[in-house]
């Protein structure tokens, strides 16, 4: 199921996303679902949070950056913003290409943060916050492993929990889009109704006091 820019070779018989799927626990690859794929739907930052985010289930990252270099992270938890590191015991990092390796694996490996001031932004994972093993600028333009910069190219992210965590995911997303158009309508100013498209239906239908009723 995973796109071609996603490792597709094989090990001691697995696919690697069965390989990834077996030690990390997880379920049946076939009940994967793309959460984010840079190819679709952008490369960036603000991009990545919008189909990640409110995934509430383990996920897979694929990383691919220049000179054939690949990366997946893993994690048991839903990605969130925090200054703090945060993940659960079977958190990884694997080196895909251009040799398979297992970074690192274990509690407390993971941090996000994109808008906390004070903090290093980006992705950054590792098991020391002042040296991570892989980091991401907040740019979503380098990937830099064990300080060697790469130029980052793709980004992939797969939901590994079952398919009621996509449903809740879209319900929320859906939630979020209502309350947002509220918010929008609330926050009108006089001369913004003034102008707004909305006000000359209305006075079409025969409600030309409508914005000083409301204001």
């Amino acid at each position: 199921k995973p796109s071609h820019h996603s490792p597709t070779s094989s090990t001691n018989g697995f696919s690697m996303q069965s390989y990834l799927a077996k030690i990390l626990d997880l379920s049946c690859p076939s009940h994967w679902t793309l959460l984010y794929n840079s190819l679709q739907h952008g490369l960036g930052a603000n991009r990545f949070l919008h189909h990640v985010l409110s995934y509430r289930g383990p996920t897979l990252t694929f990383l691919r950056g220049e000179q054939d270099t690949e990366f997946c992270i893993g994690a048991t938890q839903e990605w969130r913003e925090s200054h703090l590191y945060w993940g659960g015991d079977d958190s990884i990092i694997i080196q895909i290409l251009p040799l398979y390796h297992v970074v690192q694996r274990g509690p407390k490996l993971l941090y996000l943060n994109m808008k906390i001031r004070g903090y290093p932004k980006g992705i950054r994972a590792g098991m020391d916050p002042r040296k991570p093993s892989l980091d991401i600028n907040e740019s979503f333009t380098v990937m830099t492993y064990k300080g060697i910069p790469y130029q980052l190219q793709t980004v992939e992210v797969w939901g590994c929990g079952n398919p009621q965590s996509r449903e809740m995911q879209l319900d929320l997303k859906k939630w979020e889009v209502k309350q947002a158009e509220r918010q929008r309508v609330v926050k009108l100013s006089a001369n913004e109704w003034t102008d707004h498209p909305d006000r000359y239906l209305l006075e079409l239908a025969g409600r030309p006091n409508y914005s000083q009723s409301n204001n």
